[in-house]
C-alpha cells in the first residue's frame, strides 16, 4: 500500500520534471526564434535605409565618403 503511494508520487514528480524540461526547451526555442526574426527585421530596415541614403546621395558625396573611410 505504502509502496504503491510512493511509486505514484515518484511517477508524478518524474512527469512534472519532464514537462518542466519540455516547457523550458519550448520557451528557449521561441525566444531564439523571436530574436532571429527581430534581428532580420532590423537588418532589413537598416539595408533599406542605406539604400534610400545611397539613392539620394550624389556621386561626389559617395566618393568623399569612400575617401574618408579609406583614410581611417
Amino acid at each position: 500500500m505504502v509502496n504503491e503511494m510512493v511509486r505514484r508520487k515518484v511517477k508524478a514528480v518524474a512527469n512534472l520534471g519532464v514537462s518542466c524540461f519540455y516547457n523550458h526547451v519550448l520557451m528557449y526555442f521561441l525566444i531564439i526564434t523571436c530574436a532571429n526574426v527581430c534581428a532580420k527585421t532590423r537588418l532589413l530596415l537598416t539595408i533599406n535605409k542605406v539604400k534610400a541614403n545611397i539613392k539620394t546621395a550624389t556621386f561626389a558625396q559617395l566618393t568623399e565618403a569612400r575617401r574618408s573611410t579609406w583614410a581611417k
